[in-house]
């Protein structure tokens, strides 16, 4: 189904939304939630990579975030923007100050690691408000990797510029095992991005054709 796309208002009103949590479950409450969405939002990352991140995969000092192998999704070192750099140093000296143990890089109350069900949810009653634009009644979690990547590819057609090599790289950041996957988010908003669908089309028949 048409995933909901995110305006750059929306996805601000979430994370103020997020800050503003009352902090009475845990002293990280509030922030846990702000940079966790905020990294989906800033990555596209799955809601389920997210949660299962380490402290050991953020590497502050390189700029990359490891994100660990899953059933189809091979193992990836995604560079950062600075402006996420420091948004991660932030809650991880945060994080260490409330809770000085555990491996996981996102905490809820007491320490443990925080639950995608408990992001899920949290994160629904944010979005209640916002009209959907994509097939389903309100926008999901998920929908911030959609929009992520949809912007990217739109930027990159106004840009004029080759098309396909850029795409091949968004399908390895994304985690994609092959490369047809990241169709889906060319053809997701097709009156916006006609012009990647059909470079995007171009470069898969002939990757196809090549393999053949």
């Amino acid at each position: 189904q048409t995933p909901h796309i995110y305006s750059a208002r929306e996805i601000g009103s979430i994370l103020r939304q997020a800050r503003a949590l009352p902090t009475q479950h845990s002293p990280l409450h509030a922030r846990t939630y702000a940079t966790i969405i905020g990294l989906i939002a800033a990555t596209g990352l799955r809601p389920t990579e997210a949660v299962r991140l380490r402290l050991v995969d953020f590497d502050p000092l390189a700029g990359l975030l490891r994100v660990l192998p899953a059933k189809t999704s091979p193992l990836r070192q995604l560079p950062l923007h600075p402006s996420v750099v420091r948004a991660l140093q932030n809650y991880q000296r945060a994080r260490w100050r409330a809770f000085p143990f555990g491996e996981q890089l996102f905490v809820g109350r007491h320490g443990w690691p925080i639950q995608l069900h408990a992001l899920e949810y949290v994160f629904k009653r944010f979005a209640r408000t916002i009209p959907s634009n994509g097939a389903r009644p309100t926008p999901r979690l998920m929908d911030l990797r959609h929009t992520f990547a949809t912007k990217l590819i739109a930027s990159w057609v106004r840009q004029k510029a080759p098309v396909a090599h850029r795409l091949l790289l968004l399908s390895r950041y994304l985690g994609h095992r092959h490369f047809i996957s990241t169709w889906w988010y060319v053809s997701s908003d097709p009156s916006a991005l006609q012009s990647a669908a059909e470079q995007f089309r171009r470069f898969h028949d002939q990757s196809r054709d090549s393999d053949g």
